[in-house]
């Protein structure tokens, strides 16, 4: 399965819940960062649960900058989201909006030359009129909210908001 599929298949919501068994496919079919973080939010349990949810969102981002960083370094590209990213590195630990901005970058470019990435070109930049890509950047917002302490963490609103943009993200 592509990384811009797997994205379509991430979570998927029964209720206000998101649903075990779609999560042990998630456990099983995706790349083992992601399958991890989806055990994890499944075992939880009252706060832990968002505590954990917040990881599912990290994990998720991370590995889609992964994919695209490693696809531009392989051909020798630096589109503007993927060299930010190597410039803050040099300076800091890049946080998740590079991440995702990498990821971006790597989708647009792909998409404008032609070549694939992992579904990743089509997912964030092609025919979804940038809905998942809005839909990232609203989970990285709510998590840095949460991260940082600027809302609280015991909140079950909170973890429908997150799981809500999480299985929006999840829609391609």
């Amino acid at each position: 399965m592509t990384a811009g599929a797997s994205i379509g298949y991430l979570v998927l919501m029964t209720g206000d819940r998101l649903d075990d068994a779609f999560l042990r496919k998630v456990r099983e079919d995706h790349p083992a960062p992601i399958a991890q973080a989806a055990r994890r939010f499944q075992a939880a349990n009252g706060d832990a649960r968002l505590t954990e949810a917040v990881n599912l969102v990290s994990t998720l981002v991370l590995t889609l900058g992964t994919v695209s960083l490693a696809w531009c370094q392989y051909r020798q590209l630096r589109p503007s989201g993927v060299q930010h990213w190597h410039d803050k590195f040099q300076r800091q630990a890049p946080v998740l909006g590079d991440w995702l901005g990498a990821a971006r970058a790597g989708a647009k470019l792909a998409a404008d030359i032609g070549v694939p990435l992992s579904g990743l070109e089509v997912a964030l930049d092609g025919n979804g009129e940038g809905r998942l890509a809005a839909d990232l950047d609203e989970l990285v917002t709510l998590r840095n909210r949460f991260a940082h302490g600027w809302a609280s963490w015991a909140t079950l609103d909170a973890l429908r908001a997150l799981e809500a943009y999480v299985f929006r993200a999840s829609q391609f």
